[in-house]
């Protein structure tokens, strides 16, 4: 077990903040692929190997599809249980000082 916990406040805001952001990064391209492959979406056509490739092809595109769109959410969710978890400790460590704060009596020096 740690002896000693350090959590930099300003440190993991800004890198819950990046990870949010490159969830909306992730979200563009996502929706950038998607396009793309609506785009070519049948363009094989209907002959024995357009058949045959579309029955390989889609099923991998739309994987393709569902797990971008799962990594810029994921992404997104993680950021923010991150800012989340960064409040509950800096609230856990607050509280705690203060209930060390009443429970300690300082005595001032008489001279």
């Amino acid at each position: 077990m740690a002896e000693r916990f350090f959590l930099d406040d300003d440190d993991v805001s800004a890198a819950a903040k990046e990870l949010r952001a490159l969830g909306g990064r992730l979200d563009d391209l996502s929706k950038w692929l998607v396009g793309g492959l609506d785009m070519t979406r049948g363009c094989w056509g209907d002959d024995d190997i357009g058949k045959s490739f579309a029955a390989n092809y889609l099923q991998y595109a739309g994987a393709g599809e569902a797990g971008s769109a799962a990594a810029a959410a994921n992404a997104d969710a993680m950021g923010e249980n991150i800012r989340k978890l960064k409040e509950m400790f800096v609230g856990l460590d607050e509280d705690a000082a203060r209930r060390m704060d009443k429970s300690i009596k300082f005595e001032t020096k008489k001279d």
